[in-house]
């Protein structure tokens, strides 16, 4: 089958939907299909020497004379001039924006094209409640024969968009099993520099209000005396973004320098010893899908800390992979993290949450895609 991945947001980026997008193309290209990616600059942000991976990618320009008006269309020519050449059975758009009213042009001229749109985006979950935004949605959706969303939540709260059930469904994130080499948390704590008696904890991601990362900060700080070797490391971009600063900021007037350490941005592939070394991860999102940061730390045998939000529930077992906070809540995420810092044996939770990793897996995840693909092409 020939796939092409329609998408804004790839490679350099970092983030969960070009993460999500490269690792399921390799994953399908593994299992003998061609895929490739038609990546929008929206920003005009990409330069000659950015690595974009090594799956071929069609690159569609900015075009700022047409940036408010025209755009689906302008878009939906070069889309059309690219499936002339590939000639794709499906056209998988990843983000919301342009890119999906462009898709109705686009069917047009190549009505046999199935479309399929993946709901990534927090933005849907704030944003349904309002009559004018779905009716916005069911406009930009008029050219498409299938929707995906990365959890369950967001696949039911799909269909008030008019989309039919049968062609709606819940395909979560996938993992790489292997991706990290496997060290022991002893050495692993040497690489980072990390007292081998400390309890810590880890968050990875971004720095943003959605993710909850200032109730962990308050967190912390209601339980240095009853943890008094409590140690949080934060990893995550944190240039120019105000969450960071006010965690900074809370941080120093809090004197929490000894218990949250700001490691910054570290390379997915370059997490290894900061998982290793953790005691668990922890997710204080207020949205979240299936998280891949979730997933990584289960592959590496960490159990998760996390809010009942999204795809979280759907992959904590309470008190068996991990434990289940309320959102927004630092008081309840103390709670939490008290429970798993008492148990007498944190390590079997741990190894728990690694055998739910075989369904997650790359592999599993594309063939599962593979599979919604023939169900639209064969309709």
């Amino acid at each position: 089958m020939k796939i092409a991945m329609l998408t804004s947001d790839y490679l350099p980026n970092i983030g969960g939907i070009a993460s999500h997008i490269y690792e399921l193309s390799k994953a399908l290209i593994d299992n003998g299909h061609q895929v490739e990616i038609w990546l929008w600059d929206r920003k005009g942000s990409i330069s000659p020497g950015d690595s974009l991976g090594d799956i071929h990618v069609r690159l569609i320009g900015n075009d700022a004379s047409q940036k408010k008006f025209g755009e689906a269309k302008r878009l939906a020519r070069v889309i059309a001039g690219f499936s002339r050449e590939f000639q794709p059975d499906v056209i998988h758009v990843h983000t919301l924006d342009q890119l999906m009213p462009a898709m109705a042009f686009v069917k047009k001229k190549h009505p046999s094209v199935r479309v399929v749109w993946t709901n990534h985006t927090s933005r849907f979950l704030r944003n349904i409640g309002s009559f004018m935004w779905r009716m916005k949605l069911r406009y930009y959706l008029r050219g498409f024969d299938g929707l995906l969303a990365t959890c369950q939540e967001r696949r039911d709260k799909s269909l008030r968009l008019g989309v039919p059930s049968g062609n709606c469904l819940f395909i979560p994130n996938g993992v790489d099993p292997d991706k990290y080499k496997v060290i022991s948390k002893r050495e692993a704590r040497e690489i980072i520099g990390v007292d081998n008696d400390a309890f810590l904890l880890l968050y990875t991601g971004r720095f943003a209000p959605i993710k909850g990362v200032f109730y962990l900060a308050q967190a912390i700080n209601l339980l240095i005396k009853k943890i008094p070797n409590i140690l949080c490391i934060m990893c995550g971009n944190m240039e120019g973004d105000r969450e960071s600063e006010k965690i900074q900021a809370y941080i120093l007037e809090n004197k929490l320098e000894k218990h949250i350490r700001l490691d910054g941005f570290i390379q997915n592939n370059l997490l290894g010893p900061h998982l290793f070394a953790c005691d668990s991860l922890v997710l204080p999102s207020l949205m979240e899908a299936t998280s891949i940061s979730m997933l990584e730390a289960m592959t590496v045998g960490r159990p998760v800390i996390g809010s009942r939000v999204g795809g979280i529930p759907g992959m904590v077992n309470e008190n068996e992979t991990g434990i289940l906070v309320n959102p927004a809540d630092p008081q309840d995420l103390a709670r939490g993290i008290i429970q798993f810092w008492e148990m007498k044996d944190r390590e079997a939770m741990g190894r728990k949450a690694k055998k739910r990793i075989d369904e997650f897996t790359w592999r599993n995840i594309a063939l599962r895609t593979y599979d919604f693909y023939c169900t639209l092409v064969s309709s």
